[in-house]
């Protein structure tokens, strides 16, 4: 059972693996390149980069754990996949339906719009399958659930729940005024992926909460330094980003000292 264990944590690992090498070719773009400009910010690679070191590490570290995907460095890697994956796929969903506001309207790129659209629906997919795989792969290790939940994971729930509601109305705005199409691009790319995070780690202990925590922090200090997707939000949006992630900071601090125990109680 064992032996069986460890092979469905390689298999899972090399479908996380595929997963964001997959979102990588996909985001350098057409053959030729792009001839308007990408829309996309710089750090959608350190996703991208992030997503395919912990499906690497996952992968390969089975075979030294005790037990298939339980040891520190897969649980942490599976963490990283599942925050920067969610975030991925809604960059991507995100770009299906802004290349041609962005670009195609102004003439720049437009040859190349439906491609880079197409392109887009492979980005989104191909990390939507990643996030899902290592959501069921911490579902299955026994890290998650009612034996993880401490003092902490009231207010981290909380955060997580006014990250989801509140966040994407100031972000938003839009020329003085919000609407719909910035509401839910900030809700996909921004509040879901780190609500879905937080929330996953209220329900942790020891190194997975942290992990957890710790990869919203990255997530929403990338966003915060930004640039953000080309022509889709405000300068406005700075200032609710650095907010987010002073909260999620201070939320990991308090976490940290108050946090329960050191270690991940994993089910034998």
């Amino acid at each position: 059972m064992d032996v069986a264990a460890r092979w469905l944590a390689r298999l899972a690992g090399l479908v996380i693996l595929g997963g964001f090498a997959a979102a990588a070719v996909a985001l350098t773009g057409p053959p030729h390149g792009y001839s308007g400009g990408s829309i996309y910010p710089w750090w959608t690679w350190v996703l991208v980069l992030a997503g395919v070191g912990a499906g690497g590490v996952v992968l390969l570290a089975p075979a030294a754990g005790p037990a298939a995907g339980r040891g520190a460095a897969p649980r942490a890697a599976t963490c990283v996949a599942l925050v920067v994956g969610a975030e991925l796929a809604g960059t991507g969903a995100v770009a299906r339906k802004h290349w041609n506001a962005a670009l195609g309207m102004g003439g720049f790129g437009a040859g190349q719009i439906p491609e880079m659209e197409r392109l887009a629906v492979v980005i989104a997919l191909a990390a939507g399958v990643a996030t899902l795989v290592a959501g069921l792969l911490l579902l299955t290790s026994g890290v998650l659930g009612r034996r993880g939940w401490t003092s902490t994971s009231w207010p981290t729930l909380g955060l997580a729940t006014g990250i989801v509601v509140l966040l994407p109305l100031p972000l938003a705005v839009e020329l003085g005024r919000p609407t719909l199409t910035t509401w839910g691009a900030a809700g996909l790319i921004y509040g879901g992926p780190w609500a879905l995070g937080l929330a996953v780690s209220a329900w942790s202990a020891g190194e997975t909460r942290m992990a957890l925590l710790g990869t919203v922090l990255g997530c929403t200090a990338l966003a915060a330094i930004g640039p953000q997707m080309a022509d889709l939000f405000t300068g406005w949006t700075r200032g609710p980003l650095l907010v987010t992630a002073g909260a999620v900071l201070a939320l990991s601090v308090h976490v940290a000292r108050r946090g329960g125990p050191r270690a991940d109680a994993v089910p034998s």
